[in-house]
């Protein structure tokens, strides 16, 4: 377990985050078709296969006498052979579905990708459709393992020719995107060269060679965040006004130089109607530490303060879930209450994670 936090975001029924806060346990073994579900989910988007299904044959094999061998036969019941079965991916063991694709909670055409990657620490990526340009584009946020399975579950969203942009938020969760773009020829691969250079941790040169690369520009006020097109096209500061595209990318410095947000905004226009969401990658999202708060992640933060502005430059749009690459989806639209209500939750919300940020040593 590398404590990336995806089991109990899918499962929390089943899986926990442990007292001393180093991996996740299972405390409760699923019971219902919906417990099932959601674990399966859990297993099947764990990056580093920590969740095991324990099988009789398993069991038996740590015997070390043939009496506790017996022992263990005489213990197994059909409830536990049931819930094996019923656990297994493959839906010809089961007549289950596969887990993934699986359906981003209220939102049109959205799923969960599932089948983290290991290499991205777990990240959460995303799949959605919106409209560019007066067409309907699917659009990967952040990169799954590249993999029969990942791929099954994508193609059988998007057909064959897959998704047409992938937009990686930032350095961190890019592992195998040049095997993405090499498997799908027509996919545009978007990143923003703030993490390129010194900040480019990973050593991958192939980053700067994506089909479109961002770069910073200047800003009079640090809290007005910089937006593009999809095509990287740089959008001037009154393109709530103007703008047709059902998506937008800001640049959110902070967590790392380049880090960068996709704004799927609420389109009046669009036959597809939700609320609005912000994909975050790792620059905001709700975690289960301390009972369960928003944070902009502070441990991991290149420059607090920066985040800080990025923060409050999301606030100022209308939105009403956070999607990000670690923690949990952050739905708003449950939020009994008006829109200035909603509004406020944020806002408050958001004070807390900049607090978290100002008292962690790092600001």
């Amino acid at each position: 377990c590398i404590n990336c936090a995806a089991c109990a975001a899918f499962a929390p029924a089943s899986f926990s985050r442990s007292n001393n806060d180093n991996a996740h346990f299972v405390h409760h073994q699923p019971e219902t078709l919906d417990e099932i579900e959601h674990a399966r989910a859990a297993l099947a988007a764990c990056p580093v296969a920590a969740i095991r299904v324990e099988t009789l044959a398993e069991r038996r094999h740590r015997a070390s006498t043939p009496e506790q061998k017996q022992l263990i036969e005489d213990d197994w019941t059909e409830q536990e052979e049931s819930l094996v079965r019923k656990m297994a991916i493959d839906p010809a063991r089961n007549g289950l579905p596969k887990p993934f694709p699986k359906p981003l909670l209220g939102l049109p055409n959205a799923y969960w990708v599932g089948h983290h990657n290991e290499r991205s620490f777990g990240g959460v990526p995303y799949l959605f459709q919106a409209s560019v340009a007066g067409k309907s584009k699917w659009i990967l946020v952040d990169t799954p393992k590249y993999s029969k399975s990942s791929l099954d579950a994508i193609v059988s969203v998007t057909g064959p020719e897959g998704p047409d942009y992938l937009f990686l938020t930032h350095v961190d969760d890019t592992a195998d995107h040049g095997k993405w773009a090499s498997h799908f020829p027509s996919l545009q691969r978007i990143f923003h060269d703030g993490d390129l250079g010194e900040h480019n941790w990973l050593g991958d040169e192939t980053l700067a060679d994506v089909e479109i690369l961002l770069s910073k520009q200047p800003r009079s006020d640090e809290t007005v965040l910089t937006a593009y097109q999809i095509d990287g096209t740089i959008l001037s500061e009154k393109w709530q006004d103007t703008l047709e595209d059902d998506v937008v990318i800001l640049h959110t410095p902070g967590h790392s130089p380049g880090s960068i947000c996709l704004y799927w905004r609420s389109n009046k226009l669009s036959k597809d109607q939700h609320d609005g969401v912000v994909f975050t990658g790792d620059t905001y999202g709700y975690t289960t530490r301390n009972g369960g708060q928003m944070t902009a992640f502070p441990r991991y933060g290149n420059n607090l303060r920066t985040l800080a502005n990025s923060l409050t430059g999301l606030l100022s749009l209308d939105w009403h879930t956070i999607a990000p690459g670690h923690g949990e989806v952050r739905y708003y639209s449950n939020h009994n209450g008006s829109a200035d209500d909603v509004k406020e939750l944020q806002r408050a919300e958001m004070q807390t994670a900049v607090e978290e940020m100002m008292s962690s040593g790092r600001w």
